[in-house]
């Protein structure tokens, strides 16, 4: 009889990064030798993490995450070790609390539910690696992009710290000529405010070209000569943050019904936050079903 082998050890190295040290904020630009730092793939739960302290996401961190989280429950119960997220967070430390890197979103969906995590740890890293790593995390690759406003501002305050365009360049993974042109936006601080309120960065970039240092004045004014609170091209989501204009009393949902022919259920999930709209929404859901359930009966006799 043959003696049954036992699993092979999972791999403690998965991952190698290779990069050039650089010495912090005041020397993001400073040559160094290459160094690898080896990866260890590794399950965590969210109380072996630090709770994350960097600001990069003021708009979007909130948007979607019950729905995340609802996801990764149901990926972690088709999972042999029970982790919820098929693409690892990054994580550094030797030892719990391990310093998160990337992928916030996850941990905080993850929190919600007690789901463990799939994550690559690393002993160390540089500082101003960790920060280009959760940039590169939100790129236009990346899965979970910055909205316009947050991207200008990071661009801002890394530009602020003393980063380079060529290291912006690689840690928003965007060409030098993009970066010039946020950071052009990024100087004027009332087209940065235009932008928290809607104004499409495509939009922004042209006004800078057409009106230099003017050009926030000049969105705020056409904003405020049409009346408007906010952007009619803001994204759901953006319009909280000026409760008080028309658009933002709107409601979310719409219920449009033509009789024995179309029945359409209209949901702006992003807007849909008070326990009101939820209610409604259930109800027009009931009402739907009942409509949908009287006309296959309906169907059925016709047929018989």
């Amino acid at each position: 009889m043959s003696t049954p082998q036992a699993p092979a050890p999972r791999s403690k190295a998965s991952l190698k990064i290779n990069f050039a040290p650089t010495g912090g904020q005041q020397g993001l630009d400073q040559e160094g030798p290459a160094v690898k730092f080896r990866s260890q793939r590794m399950t965590v739960f969210p109380k072996d993490i630090q709770a994350p302290d960097f600001d990069d996401r003021f708009e979007t961190l909130e948007q979607g995450l019950d729905q995340l989280a609802e996801s990764m429950k149901e990926h972690a119960k088709q999972t042999a070790d029970g982790v919820g997220n098929f693409q690892p967070i990054i994580v550094v430390g030797a030892m719990p609390p391990y310093v998160l890197v990337a992928g916030r979103r996850r941990y905080l969906a993850a929190q919600r539910n007690g789901l463990a995590l799939a994550a690559e740890r690393y002993s160390s890293m540089p500082e101003d690696y960790r920060r280009q790593l959760r940039y590169m995390e939100n790129s236009p690759e990346g899965r979970n992009n910055y909205s316009p406003a947050e991207l200008i501002a990071n661009v801002a305050k890394e530009q602020a710290a003393g980063a380079s365009v060529e290291w912006l360049s690689r840690a928003f993974v965007r060409s030098i000529s993009t970066i010039e042109k946020y950071l052009r936006v990024g100087r004027d601080k009332a087209l940065q405010e235009e932008l928290r309120l809607g104004l499409p960065l495509t939009r922004a970039l042209a006004l800078v070209n057409d009106h230099d240092e003017k050009a926030g004045e000049v969105a705020k004014a056409a904003r405020e000569e049409r009346g408007e609170a906010v952007h009619k091209s803001a994204k759901p989501g953006r319009r909280a943050a000026a409760s008080t204009g028309a658009s933002a009393r709107r409601s979310p949902l719409a219920l449009n019904y033509v009789e024995g022919k179309t029945l359409r259920i209209i949901v702006d999930l992003k807007r849909l936050i008070c326990a009101e709209d939820k209610e409604k929404l259930r109800d027009f859901l009931r009402e739907a079903l009942q409509r949908i359930d009287g006309t296959m009966a309906s169907r059925t006799t016709q047929e018989v």
